[in-house]
């Protein structure tokens, strides 16, 4: 099949471990966790190629925006002060929560993660307690928790404040 992964399609490139489970290692999830985690996000009945190309390098492989399937959320979101400031829907909902090998801050690793969904209750929790894997839901949802989320770019805001930013933020 053209496209397909060599080993074996389904994310097989870009999984560690068991589907159900996101590994995570010093803070970060780890580095070839980006299938485990698209099927611990909202988008997990997606493939890769709905939103990448296969053939072009992963941040020019983009060819599907998030607007084109979410434009409520698009349109909200146009002309406000983030969009102005130039902040992309990747940036809140797929920040560097992954490290392969650099981690430039305690919360901004150098890859994207791929759980789109944010936690944004103040105390929220990404990890669980021995910090070797994402915390999941209930049904096996996964969340970036507000320090990834907002706290890299608002480090001088403290917790309460980002809560309160990010509740509701797309009902505007």
């Amino acid at each position: 099949m053209v496209g397909a992964c060599p080993a074996g399609g389904g994310g097989g490139c870009h999984i560690r471990g068991a589907p159900d489970t996101i590994p995570a290692r010093g803070g970060f999830i780890r580095h070839h966790e980006q299938y485990n985690e698209q099927l611990a996000s909202p988008h997990y009945a997606l493939d890769c190629v709905s939103c990448h190309d296969p053939h072009k390098r992963s941040e020019l492989s983009i060819h599907t925006a998030c607007g084109d399937c979410h434009e409520e959320y698009a349109d909200a979101y146009a002309g406000t002060q983030m969009e102005i400031a130039g902040v992309d829907c990747e940036d809140c909902h797929m920040p560097y929560a992954s490290k392969s090998a650099v981690a430039f801050s305690p919360t901004r690793g150098d890859v994207r993660a791929h759980l789109v969904r944010n936690n944004v209750d103040r105390d929220g929790q990404m990890f669980t307690d021995d910090g070797n894997f994402v915390l999941l839901d209930d049904v096996g949802r996964g969340a970036v928790t507000l320090d990834f989320a907002c706290g890299e770019c608002h480090r001088d805001k403290n917790p309460n404040w980002l809560a309160g930013k990010a509740k509701k933020f797309h009902q505007r």
